[in-house]
């Protein structure tokens, strides 16, 4: 099982952490809003996708240092008018 961070948890971010995690990668997915990290790591689903479940290998973080640093490969998904927050 690799480890594989996602920088971003819009639509983009969180398709690709799905489609990782679904393959067998434990994924940490970067979040700017400790929020959202939260919601999701505790009910597995996103407010704005909330048809959706995220896999239990899916984990969300605030954290970009431990997401980085814990990851043996990085996917960045940040929608380009957000790339100043990432």
């Amino acid at each position: 099982m690799k480890r594989i961070g996602v920088i971003g948890c819009g639509p983009w971010g969180l398709a690709i952490a799905r489609i990782l995690a679904n393959n067998g990668n434990k994924v940490m997915v970067w979040s700017h809003d400790q929020k959202i990290a939260d919601n999701a790591n505790a009910t597995h689903k996103m407010p704005r996708f909330e048809d959706v479940d995220l896999p239990l290998t899916l984990e969300l973080t605030t954290d970009l240092e431990i997401c980085i640093k814990s990851s043996d490969a990085l996917v960045f998904g940040v929608a380009s008018p957000f790339i100043d927050i990432a």
